[in-house]
């Protein structure tokens, strides 16, 4: 019996120094994008009586995961490990085109990708890039983005317009943080042109 108390107390004070020695994992810091949306109201149109869809941007898994990526030189391609995002990119950059459309009041009614309702028009979104690129030393970095956009006439089921947005903007620091905000202010700028030429090809008679 005392041996097999004296066995335990050696095995909980091994298990004891064990844990004290193991240090805790840091948390992970996680992102949001930060995106301003237009303010502007568009006139009497022929948009104020069409609705219009927004559809899930299509993109690469990398742009489907949380994780954040970023690309050293020309090939390397890595993940922060102390650094993630709040919700994925390719949720975070349709959420954006999505309010900033319904903050101009272009149509009648703005829908998300779930909805069930019929629309005059479908937006298709496609990630081409969003992502940070620093040079090889690793000292120097900037954002790249890129985003297709896509308008369905949902009549005819025919592309009516296609355009290319792109914006490439330097970082106030060279890590995540810089980065985030970097691609916020990116997106932000898309953003409010893809509005315009909505506005442009959409709402307005050829």
């Amino acid at each position: 019996m005392k041996n097999n108390v004296t066995k335990s107390i050696g095995v909980f004070l091994v298990l004891l120094l064990f844990s004290g020695c193991t240090s805790p994992v840091p948390p992970a810091h996680e992102y949001r994008l930060d995106v301003e949306a237009l303010q502007i109201k568009t006139k009497e149109s022929k948009c104020t009586t069409a609705s219009l869809k927004v559809q899930n941007a299509y993109c690469d898994d990398i742009f489907m995961s949380r994780s954040m990526y970023y690309i050293e030189g020309k090939y390397n391609q890595y993940a922060y490990s102390e650094a993630k995002w709040a919700q994925t990119p390719q949720t975070m950059i349709t959420n954006a085109l999505t309010q900033s459309i319904r903050a101009m009041d272009m149509f009648q009614s703005v829908q998300s990708s779930d909805s069930k309702t019929k629309n005059d028009f479908l937006l298709e979104i496609t990630i081409d890039d969003f992502m940070q690129y620093f040079d090889e030393n690793g000292k120097n970095s900037f954002v790249k983005v890129t985003l297709t956009c896509t308008v369905v006439d949902m009549k005819t089921h025919k592309v009516y317009s296609m355009q290319t947005f792109q914006k490439e903007m330097k970082t106030k620091s060279n890590d995540a943080l810089g980065g985030v905000e970097a691609l916020s202010s990116a997106l932000s700028a898309l953003t409010k042109e893809c509005d315009e030429w909505l506005k442009g090809v959409v709402c307005h008679d050829k």
